[in-house]
């Protein structure tokens, strides 16, 4: 037949459908082992993809907690250093029974002459509630509280005479007086003070105010004239903060006239704790530092 196909046999193309032989079978597919293996392997990465971006988060958040820590415990320290070498400064340090630091109930009340006026009484005055003074606008109240002058420190030239610490009556607003303050045009100008006083010649006046820094939660807060209304905050997340008076003899003193250095220890923590660490949780910092009280040198 030369070659050709035995009788009866015939020779038929092989239907195909999108490449896949039936005479071979179905194309195969996933088996239910391979897919879960999968599954398990995808669970894997993602939780340790899910820890890396909760560790990297966590770190990057404790960082930033640290670094408000510290920047809050450095500024109260270099705001404490501040205003206790700048107590006293320009005020007179022969008030009897006076202290221009006190600390009480955790608070430290700081008196500071903000605009450096020293006032000289010019001539003798009869007993009475206005203090004659040589420019009135320096002890003016103004809308900047931090540079209220609050008080009158009248140091008396007679001997024996004890210094007087007396309040500027700020809310005496008539008569041409603001905020206790009458700025004449011409000739002396003058302060209302609350109680009536007398005054020879000789005598001087000083203004300042008397700042209270207090520990109110846990922030450090400033009460200009210790106004509780008026109050700013200083620093947040403050511990604690420790000072303590030094004579010249190293000797602990509550006494102004006495005082000459200070220690000071402030403790600031993190705003919230770390769980991973035990209770509280909270990560401290405690920054402690000597000074001389320049005024008392």
């Amino acid at each position: 037949m030369n070659g050709d196909a035995p009788a009866g046999t015939a020779l038929a193309a092989v239907p195909t459908l999108s490449g896949i032989d039936p005479r071979k079978g179905r194309e195969r597919g996933f088996t239910l082992v391979e897919l879960t293996v999968t599954m398990v392997v995808a669970v894997i990465l993602i939780t340790a993809l899910v820890r890396f971006y909760k560790d990297t988060y966590r770190t990057y958040s404790i960082q930033e907690e640290i670094a408000d820590r510290n920047q809050n415990a450095n500024y109260t320290l270099s705001k404490m250093v501040e205003v206790l070498q700048q107590a006293g400064s320009l005020l007179p340090d022969t008030a009897s029974g006076w202290k221009v630091i006190t600390i009480a109930g955790g608070n430290v009340r700081i008196g500071i002459n903000p605009r450096g006026a020293m006032q000289f009484n010019g001539t003798a005055a009869g007993s009475s509630y206005f203090i004659p003074v040589g420019d009135a606008t320096l002890f003016a109240n103004t809308s900047n509280v931090l540079l209220n002058t609050t008080h009158v420190l009248i140091d008396y030239v007679a001997p024996g005479v004890a210094v007087l610490k007396d309040s500027i009556d700020q809310g005496y607003n008539t008569g041409g007086f603001v905020n206790g303050v009458k700025d004449n045009a011409t000739g002396m100008d003058s302060i209302r003070v609350i109680t009536a006083v007398a005054l020879a010649i000789g005598d001087k006046v000083y203004g300042y105010r008397e700042d209270v820094y207090a520990l109110s939660g846990s922030d450090l807060v400033i009460r200009p004239s210790g106004n509780i209304s008026a109050q700013m905050v200083l620093a947040e997340n403050i511990d604690s903060l420790g000072i303590t008076f030094l004579t010249n003899a190293g000797v602990t003193t509550t006494a102004w006239k006495t005082m000459r250095s200070a220690k000071i220890t402030v403790r600031a923590r993190t705003e919230r704790p770390d769980p991973k660490l035990p209770a509280p949780g909270y990560r401290k910092i405690t920054l402690p530092m000597n000074i001389i009280l320049r005024n008392k040198v």
